[in-house]
């Protein structure tokens, strides 16, 4: 067929044809967007995201056999990419794809129980259906990690979209709506997670080398900059107080 007969072609005219020939075929044959879609374009092993389109993806303004002009949707900055240099890319068209998936990751005490956790999926479930226009359905609700010395449990929450990551700030508002609408109910529920508060040595490192230490008191932050140790300040004020 004709892209055998490219190839071959461009076996037999070096390297810079070729790659002229597979960006031809690259909007001749594969055709993997139109003007107007929105895609991400990225290395064929590059690492999938899970938060959607970064930087909200290209979107495709004029395509002719040779380049491919594209619009960077979060800043409107225009670039031409070279056809043949786009070829061996992964081209995930954004149109194309199935309506959205969302990816929320919340953290919980891990004081939270079976009984609360429940609550909150079914309290998650009805918002989702009391916003047909913008959900389908809530697909999973599942721990993916258990952390017993910060204490805490992170939980996925995924979400079906009624629009494609085509349609980009609709898809992101309604994820930040229900992302502030969990916030506000861990927080009913008495489930949220506070970091605990980590100690500070005010020590530092040993020797004659120049550090800094930042430590708390009484709500107060103070800072030592010392050359050695030797010449550290001395604070009487602070003699038989507990740093935290």
């Amino acid at each position: 067929g004709l892209s055998g007969l490219l190839v071959s072609f461009a076996f037999m005219i070096g390297s810079a044809s070729s790659k002229y020939l597979e960006g031809i075929l690259l909007i001749l044959v594969r055709r993997p967007y139109d003007v107007g879609d929105r895609v991400c374009i990225m290395e064929q092993n590059a690492p999938v995201n899970n938060d959607g389109p970064p930087s909200g993806g290209w979107i495709i303004e004029k395509v002719d056999l040779v380049t491919t002009t594209v619009r960077l949707a979060s800043t409107r900055e225009y670039t031409t990419f070279a056809n043949g240099s786009l070829a061996d890319s992964r081209i995930v068209n954004l149109k194309r794809s199935d309506k959205a998936n969302v990816m929320i990751y919340l953290k919980f005490t891990i004081d939270a129980t079976r009984q609360q956790l429940k609550v909150f999926r079914r309290k998650i479930t009805e918002y989702i259906k009391d916003r047909p226009r913008e959900w389908i359905r809530l697909n999973d609700f599942r721990c993916i990690s258990v952390e017993t010395d910060l204490r805490y449990i992170q939980y996925v929450c995924t979400l079906q979209h009624r629009e494609p990551w085509q349609s980009y700030s609709a898809v992101q508002n309604s994820k930040g709506d229900v992302f502030m609408f969990a916030l506000d109910l861990m927080k009913e529920l008495k489930m949220k997670y506070t970091a605990p508060r980590m100690p500070v040595d005010i020590h530092g490192l040993g020797g004659r080398e120049r550090h800094s230490d930042i430590s708390t008191f009484d709500g107060q932050r103070y800072q030592l900059d010392t050359d050695d140790e030797k010449s550290k300040p001395s604070l009487p004020f602070l003699e038989g107080k507990k740093f935290r």
